[in-house]
């Protein structure tokens, strides 16, 4: 995670799914939960190179009776978990599905954005035009270049906690009520129960009941490219 020195932060990016982009853009998300750890690896290790690993943010199990260990590394959203905890200025770009139509100019990246044209969302608005809702023509999230990127999120808090640990209210600023795989979810109450079938639905029903720990990121929206973000002189 690079450190901006025109913005006076350090900066990284974030995907997010076109349900959750609507959310963003309609001020109703103001959180996101990311895992913690990376997925567990057998390590063949002695006890020196464990603790080394630890120091170095690991988590690490005991030995079996084979001297077997379990380790899992820290997610890059422990990172920035740590930033945030320290005082640190964190922004986030925003990567969403994208198609480049047309030809980029000094003040516009040429682009549309696959979530202003989603079903659920009503009339396409005219984009099937220009082709981009045909099956495999927006680009992934993954490719999104950063100039591209229409969406900035300034971290406001952080924290670690296990996933099930989500208030109502936390869940509610996730954007729950725009997931439309949840219409099951919708007719229960409680917006953390329409969480666990959000996540349920990203990560599997196995990933929910593992209650892992997550970093859960507080954030403002800014609706602007993160290069267009007036700068800021260093504290």
């Amino acid at each position: 995670m690079p450190f901006d020195g025109t913005l006076n932060a350090w900066v990284s990016d974030i995907g997010f799914s076109g349900p959750m982009i609507r959310a963003l853009l309609d001020d109703l998300k103001t959180n996101t939960r990311r895992l913690a750890w990376g997925k567990p690896v057998g390590l063949d290790i002695d006890d020196e190179e464990a603790a080394e690993l630890s120091r170095k943010g690991w988590k690490i199990s005991g030995p079996d009776d084979t001297e077997h260990r379990i380790g899992w590394q820290p997610s890059r959203w422990q990172r920035i978990h740590r930033e945030v905890q320290s005082g640190r200025r964190v922004i986030l770009w925003v990567r969403e599905n994208f198609a480049t139509p047309f030809a980029r100019t000094k003040n516009d990246p040429g682009a549309i954005y696959a979530a202003d044209a989603d079903d659920y969302l009503g009339p396409l608005r005219g984009l099937h035009r220009w082709g981009a809702k045909e099956k495999g023509k927006w680009t992934p999230f993954i490719h999104m270049p950063r100039y591209v990127s229409r969406l900035t999120l300034e971290v406001t808090a952080s924290k670690i906690e296990r996933l099930q640990a989500i208030s109502n209210e936390d869940a509610r600023a996730e954007g729950v009520d725009y997931w439309p795989d949840c219409e099951r979810a919708r007719r229960d109450p409680f917006p953390a129960q329409r969480f666990r079938d959000l996540w349920a639905s990203l990560h599997g029903m196995e990933s929910w009941d593992a209650n892992p720990e997550v970093v859960a990121l507080s954030f403002k929206v800014i609706k602007q490219n993160i290069d267009s973000l007036p700068k800021q002189e260093a504290a």
